[in-house]
This record gives C-alpha cells, sequence and structure tokens, in this order.
C-alpha cells in the first residue's frame, strides 16, 4: 500500500501545486495525506459494515493517522479551514486522476 500512497501523493502534490499558488509544501503534504487516508479510511469502512469486523483495527489505525495529520496541521498554525478544505478538494480531484 505504502508504494500507491507515495505515488499518489507525488501526483497530488503536482496537480495540487498547480491550483494552488500559495500553499507551502507542507499544507500540500498534509491535504494530500488525509485526502488519502480519508479514501481508505471510507473503503474500510464499507468492508467492516459489510461484516469483515477483522478490519476494525485497520480502520481506527486509519482514522487516527488522519486525526493525527490534521492535529499537526492545527499545531502548525493552519486554521483557516476554508483553505485548508480547499487544499483537501485539490487533493482529492487529483486522487481522482490516479489509475
Amino acid at each position: 500500500m505504502r508504494p500507491c500512497l507515495i505515488a499518489a501523493f507525488l501526483l497530488a502534490a503536482q496537480n495540487a501545486s498547480a491550483n494552488t499558488t500559495s500553499s507551502n509544501e507542507f499544507e500540500l503534504h498534509t491535504a494530500e495525506c488525509v485526502a488519502a487516508l480519508d479514501l481508505r479510511a471510507d473503503e474500510l469502512a464499507k468492508q467492516v459494515r459489510a461484516g469483515r469486523t477483522e478490519l476494525q483495527p485497520s480502520l481506527l489505525a486509519t482514522l487516527e493517522s488522519g486525526a493525527s495529520f490534521i492535529g499537526g496541521a492545527y499545531l502548525q498554525g493552519q486554521r483557516d479551514e476554508a483553505r485548508s478544505n480547499a487544499l483537501l478538494d485539490a487533493a482529492r480531484a487529483a486522487q481522482k486522476l490516479l489509475p
């Protein structure tokens, strides 16, 4: 999974940076990671709801990772919700372009 996430982050960074000219590298990285973790959490949650309860620890770990990225961004001073949501939307859009 890690090679896929790394590739997703790199591609998303290129696309997101083209759309958000004043974003710094940390902000872009945070948005890309949260978008990837959000997608992973959604997929795991669907599977857990479908009865695959053995995936609950993976779901919990993914949600904790997402919370850590968001918390780290907050501690770094990212408190502009509209800007953060715009970066996250750009990262999600870039992710959809991946095969």
